[in-house]
């Protein structure tokens, strides 16, 4: 859904608001408790791209030393005197124009939209998660084995995504905000129209109804997670005890609608969970072998982008089966980045749910009620649970949404600090 387009269109904005900014002699950057933690995650591919020599290489990565000169061996050539620690630059390269992106979208959004009109683009977001979801839902009751009706794919689509896990992840990240959205623009009164409660409430069961017809069980495991996350965030204000059980109301909608259009495929689907076992036992082989390859590169990893390409060595004898992810984000960015990208992503987090508990916290009525916080921060315990068993965050425009959060909980939490670089 995302390519490399996308990547080269924000660093392309990102050049111009620099340039407008120095041409314009007022430098203005944005501190917030994310930007070390995010620039830690572009500097550490960077790193693993700088090649260095044979003698430090050792120390920083004797494995990828030894596999440097095992490999040059074997076509009777003598080692470069230099070798980057990425095992495999070039895909390491493209991850990082990714990771680049990605902090370029960051830096963009806290910079430059102010907090008051952060609402509108939350209304935006949630508007094209319907759309999105509608789309699926057609495409799904359609019976096509085409994605976008023309093109052939794999049986595991849904909507314009490849992989119906990822479609789940992404639409899974947009319903708490669709939720919180609903339940802020409650109770009606003079001031407030019954039109946009309605349209909320429409979105985020439209929204729902797509997420279970992928039939991805992680996917509405994560979901349930996320509401259950909402509804204890939104319950432990004032405002929120008043009101009804806005997710048991929106789950009773939901279920009434799956009914009418076929809920047969999905509670069978559901009942395979009593298979957990075999379904764990695949991916625990992979995980073991994914910590077998961060213990022979503890500190530095493989190389951002490279397990796909190193993993073969390190998978079960006899396993057939073609892995490019290691199941688990986590997992997967460990063995590709080392003990140097895990401290960097643990930073990155904990920063990031002190910022929303921060957010939280506040008992201040302003235009950004508690029910809006509470959906960004769930949606992205969304697809932070998720990842803990599917590839998530390494899929573009899951990670694009997820940034965009980060950057949005920042705008309206107050999480950013302006200072002038004269």
């Amino acid at each position: 859904m995302v390519g490399c387009g996308n990547e080269v269109f924000v660093l392309m904005l990102l050049a111009i608001w620099a340039t407008d900014m120095i041409g314009g002699g007022n430098i203005r950057l944005a501190k917030t408790p994310l930007n070390i933690p995010l620039l830690s995650l572009v500097a550490i591919p960077f790193f693993q791209l700088v090649p260095v020599p044979a003698f430090l290489l050792q120390h920083l990565s004797y494995n990828s030393y030894i596999f440097y000169l095992d490999t040059f061996r074997a076509v009777s050539m003598e080692m470069r005197a230099i070798n980057p620690i990425s095992l495999y630059p070039h895909a390491t390269w493209n991850e990082l124009l990714k990771v680049l992106s990605y902090a370029g979208l960051f830096f963009i959004i806290i910079n430059n939209i102010r907090r008051e009109r952060v609402k509108g683009l939350l209304r935006i977001m949630v508007g094209f998660g319907l759309l999105l979801a509608i789309f699926g839902i057609l495409q799904h009751l359609s019976g096509t084995g085409r994605i976008y009706w023309f093109r052939e794919q794999m049986p595991s689509f849904f909507g314009p995504f490849f992989n119906r896990n990822a479609f789940a992840g992404y639409i899974g990240m947009l319903i708490p905000l669709g939720l919180g959205l609903f339940v802020s623009s409650l109770p009606l009164n003079k001031r407030n129209h019954i039109h946009r409660p309605l349209f909320y409430l429409f979105a985020t069961v439209i929204m729902v109804v797509a997420l279970f017809l992928t039939i991805s069980r992680g996917g509405i495991i994560s979901l349930m997670i996320s509401l259950s996350f909402f509804t204890l965030l939104y319950r432990s204000s004032k405002t929120g005890t008043r009101k009804p059980s806005v997710v048991l109301i929106l789950l009773l909608i939901v279920f009434i609608y799956l009914v009418w259009i076929g809920i047969t495929p999905i509670i069978e689907r559901l009942s395979t969970l009593s298979h957990f076992g075999e379904v764990l036992e695949f991916r625990t082989e992979i995980w073991q072998a994914t910590i077998s390859i961060f213990r022979d590169f503890p500190l530095l990893g493989t190389g951002l982008g490279s397990f796909e390409y190193v993993f073969p060595s390190y998978k079960p004898f006899g396993s057939y089966s073609v892995v490019t992810h290691a199941e688990n984000d986590y997992l997967q960015f460990l063995s590709e980045t080392g003990v140097a990208g895990g401290i960097a992503v643990i930073l990155l987090i904990s920063a990031l749910l002190r910022l929303g508990w921060k957010t939280i916290s506040k008992t201040e009525e302003d235009r950004y009620p508690l029910s809006i916080k509470a959906g960004l921060i769930s949606g992205m315990i969304s697809v932070l649970t998720y990842g803990t068993a599917e590839r998530m965050l390494y899929i573009p425009a899951i990670a694009i949404l997820f940034t965009l959060y980060a950057a949005l909980i920042c705008c309206i939490g107050n999480g950013i600090n302006e200072r002038h670089v004269q």
